[in-house]
């Protein structure tokens, strides 16, 4: 479930971003166009709700879903409009884009093992909202390497303020 919803997020972040390359190989939309990219995204979300509706404690892990999804989309905004002018509102923009998809990959662990300690669940989610801004900032100094190590356009990103320009 969590693995889908990342799947089609991808998908739109290579959209967005116009690239043709994701780990030096053609992104979907430049192998299968545009349309069907943005269909197969939306579709992999449908699946993984229809999915999780068979899973113990479906309601919390639908409701942790749909937020999940809603905050990928407020970060990817962000991020569409350069919002991240400072270290605050790029960490925050960061962990919109994948720090709180990190998060539901720990909850649907958590939920799915019928786990009720929510001290626990409060501990891992901070540890995978950190885990998820090292991920990030990697990201953002990957983007200055070429091509041929990170297999996607090098300075795809530096029209926006990335961790690079911040530390």
């Amino acid at each position: 479930v969590s693995e889908m919803i990342h799947a089609s997020s991808l998908i739109f972040d290579v959209i967005m971003d116009k690239s043709d390359l994701r780990r030096g190989k053609p992104s979907v939309p430049a192998k299968f166009g545009l349309h069907n990219a943005q269909l197969a995204a939306i579709h992999l979300i449908s699946r993984a709700f229809d999915i999780a509706k068979e899973l113990p404690n479906s309601y919390l892990i639908n409701s942790g879903m749909a937020d999940t999804i809603n905050q990928m989309l407020m970060g990817q905004e962000a991020d569409i409009k350069k919002y991240p002018v400072d270290e605050a509102s790029l960490m925050r923009t960061h962990y919109l884009k994948s720090g709180r998809l990190m998060q539901f990959c720990g909850e649907l662990g958590f939920y799915c093992a019928k786990e009720d300690n929510k001290e626990l669940l409060e501990t891992l989610k901070q540890g995978l909202k950190h885990l998820s801004l090292a991920y990030q900032i990697r990201d953002d100094i990957a983007d200055t390497l070429p091509s041929a190590i990170t297999g996607k356009p090098k300075n795809q990103d530096r029209e926006k303020i990335t961790a690079v320009d911040i530390y």
